[in-house]
């Protein structure tokens, strides 16, 4: 099969093609795994994360309205593995000795609400980030996505792309002062980093 992005392989996935998810997967897998295993430390959860991640892009492919927002979404799903499986892990590490039971009732779910009113609040700004995103020049939108999504330097983006580092870097600066007015919620969204390249 020719080389195909992301936006043709969704579309060959949703006429049938079961070649074009399997491609798909092996485009983004390593990716995935990575960001996984620096969300869990543990690099096992993260391919059964990684697994999981991709077991949900199939079932809820044709529900994603936009093709070309496909990178982000599936982060968003990753990121939510990764908030279920730490969930989990604090539930079942919560030591219990002395605890009443509807305390624990009581705590778990105010945690629950917490945590939930918190996703909903970080998936409602990632979405208008994702938006943002999709109105810039496609190289602006590669590099960025590359350096704050992927958490490859301005030298392996260079690598990668076959461009200069201070092309990406331009890239990256333009890209900052278009999406300016809306700095705060990416700077929020991207965990609070400056929204520059500043590593080599």
């Amino acid at each position: 099969m020719e080389k195909l992005d992301d936006v043709q392989l969704i579309d060959r996935i949703l006429s049938g093609d079961d070649t074009a998810f399997d491609i798909l997967v092996k485009k983004h897998q390593k990716s995935v795994h990575a960001f996984a295993w620096r969300r869990i430390a543990d690099f096992h959860t993260a391919e059964e994360i990684t697994q999981d991640t991709f077991l949900i892009v199939h079932h809820k492919l044709a529900m994603l309205k936009d093709p070309h927002c496909f990178e982000g979404w599936l982060y968003r799903i990753a990121a939510r593995q990764c908030v279920l499986f730490q969930r989990k892990k604090r539930i079942q590490t919560q030591p219990l000795e002395d605890t009443s039971i509807k305390l624990i009732e009581k705590m778990t779910y105010s945690q629950y609400v917490a945590e939930e009113q918190a996703n909903a609040a970080a998936e409602a700004r990632r979405d208008i980030v994702h938006k943002l995103l999709s109105r810039l020049p496609e190289k602006e939108r590669t590099a960025v996505t590359l350096h704050y999504f992927r958490g490859m330097t301005c030298k392996k983006i260079s690598q990668f792309l076959g461009v200069s580092v201070c092309t990406v870097k331009s890239q990256l600066h333009r890209a900052r002062h278009r999406l300016k007015k809306s700095e705060s919620i990416l700077q929020e969204t991207l965990e609070g980093s400056e929204f520059i390249c500043t590593r080599s």
